[in-house]
């Protein structure tokens, strides 16, 4: 589980980053966002994008050492050792590292790529939750709601195209 928050909260990081902050590639120095690393909101300074991607790697680094040695406590609506190690690899491709890239990349594929892939290509989509592609997705279930003001409801269509939700 706190391993699990680790990618959370660095997710939420580089979200914000990439909305309200110039990239990565412009410069270390230009203000980035507030950087939450405790429940202590007394101070509320914009962190430089550099001093933010720092952070970022270091709770993704920290969730994956946490993660490694266990498994997913689900299916792929949970987070894994994999699944921050493929985020931490985005991270590094925003911050110009490609031979880190290649080497989680690498680490995370291993020797033979086509292991990864799910001979079921309905697997991929419909039941995305329990694909072996799949390193991590927001799980919607059908006990959930399926209105229009669900974060679902962007993606879910009953009836194909012609059904509720953008069915993307």
């Amino acid at each position: 589980l706190l391993g699990e928050n680790y990618f959370l909260r660095a997710i939420c990081h580089l979200n914000l980053s990439c909305l309200f902050s110039r990239q990565y590639s412009h410069g270390r120095e230009n203000p980035g966002v507030v950087l939450r690393t405790s429940t202590d909101c007394s101070v509320t300074e914009r962190a430089t994008v550099g001093e933010v991607y720092d952070q970022i790697v270091k709770d993704l680094q920290k969730a994956a050492e946490l993660m490694k040695n266990g498994s997913r406590r689900g299916d792929a609506g949970y987070i894994s050792y994999e699944t921050a190690l493929a985020l931490l690899s985005r991270v590094y491709l925003y911050m110009g590292e490609n031979d880190k890239v290649l080497e989680i990349t690498n680490q995370l594929l291993g020797s033979d790529p086509s292991k990864n892939l799910d001979p079921d290509l309905r697997n991929i989509f419909v039941n995305a939750r329990n694909s072996k592609e799949t390193l991590w997705c927001v799980a919607h279930t059908a006990v959930e709601t399926q209105e229009r003001s669900s974060i679902g409801s962007m993606y879910y269509s009953p009836n194909g195209t012609g059904g509720i939700g953008w069915a993307e």
